[in-house]
């Protein structure tokens, strides 16, 4: 199982809270860039997509509703 695999199962698992870095790292494997951080949102960039920022709560967790968001938006599958 590649690194890719392990982080969209993890993501589409929908844990009530996910590890910033995971989440970070999935959308880099698929080619979004971190941006910037500003206060507590990342926002990611790509080209020719739209932004996407995600919240994050306690500086280094992000809820599920995000991740289900990135999973519906990304069309990811565990």
């Amino acid at each position: 199982m590649t690194r890719l695999e392990r982080l969209v199962r993890k993501i589409c698992a929908l844990p009530p809270e996910a590890d910033a870095d995971d989440v970070i790292a999935l959308l880099q494997e698929l080619g979004w860039t971190l941006d910037r951080q500003r206060g507590s949102h990342m926002v990611f960039i790509k080209s020719g997509e739209e932004l996407l920022s995600i919240p994050l709560v306690r500086g280094r967790r992000v809820k599920r509703t995000y991740l289900r968001k990135i999973c519906r938006m990304l069309e990811l599958d565990a």
